[in-house]
Parts: structure tokens; sequence; C-alpha cells
């Protein structure tokens, strides 16, 4: 037993251990190297995915300047109402106003169709780069996890050398 205690190590498994120690936390290296890769690609999508949604934002802007018309347009019809009333005994003015009636109405019907069309390829945009901006984030938190991960082995790796 006392001789046990006078045992001391070869300086080849010592080696050995600190050549195998040296190569875990090379791999672990390399190993946070690629997820800081992978963390800058989910960052980058998320930056396209922020810039998608401003662009949503701008086309939703863009519909209200349409309602804006399409409201304006509303009040030109009324008084074109009122002045078809006004002009019923001449019948040449009459026609003139009931045929740009029919064409602004024909635009209105174009414009409202063009809106729906609009927000609803709007709202399809929005609902995925809201998914596109959560798969992100996800991604994002699982890449920084694993980072986190890595670090500490590292430290853990290095505590084990300096033991050595």
């Amino acid at each position: 037993r006392q001789l046990s205690k006078e045992v001391v190590d070869s300086p080849d498994s010592i080696k050995f251990e600190l050549a195998t120690a040296q190569q875990t936390l090379e791999d672990v290296k390399q190993m946070i190297d690629k997820k800081e890769m992978e963390r800058n690609l989910v960052q980058l999508k998320l930056q396209n995915a922020m810039t998608a949604e401003g662009g949503a934002r701008r086309m939703m802007h863009t519909m209200e300047e349409m309602e804006t018309k399409i409201q304006e347009y509303e009040v030109v019809v009324e008084d074109l109402d009122d002045a078809q009333r006004r002009l019923e005994g001449a019948e040449r003015a009459l026609d003139e106003r009931t045929k740009e009636k029919n064409a602004q109405e024909k635009k209105l019907q174009i414009l409202e169709k063009r809106k729906e069309e609009t927000s609803r390829l709007l709202h399809k945009d929005l609902h995925q780069s809201q998914k596109e901006v959560q798969i992100a984030t996800n991604k994002l938190g699982v890449v920084e996890k694993d980072r986190s991960d890595g670090f500490a082995r590292i430290e853990e790796s290095q505590q084990r050398v300096q033991e050595l």
C-alpha cells in the first residue's frame, strides 16, 4: 500500500492525456466556430425577415393612401349625383355626367379589387414574415445555448488541462 502512493504516472501517459485534452479543446473550438457561423446565418435571416416586414408596412401605408383616394372618389361621385339632379333639363350634360359616373364606378371596382388583392397579399406576407421571425428567433436561441454550452465545455477542458 505504501508503495502505491509513491507510484508516479509515466510522462508518456501524461503526454497522452494532455494531447487528448488538447484535441478535445480543439474540437470544442471548431464546434463553437461552426455555431458562430450558424448564428450569423440566423441573424442574416432575421434581418431579411425584418426587411420584408418593413416592406409590408410600406405596402400598408400605400393601402391607406389608396383608401383616402377611394374616399375622395366617393365624395366626387356624390357631387356628380347632385350635379346630375340639377341638370335634368339638359340631356346632353346629363348623358356626359352619367358616362363619367359609370367610368368612375368601374375605376372604383378595379381599385377595390386591387385593394382586396393587395390587402390579402400583405396579410399573407406579414404572416409569413412573422413566422420567419419566430423561426429565426427560435434558432438564435438554440445557437446561443449551444454557444454557451461550448464555452462551458472549453472552461471545463481548460480546468482539466490545468489539473494535469
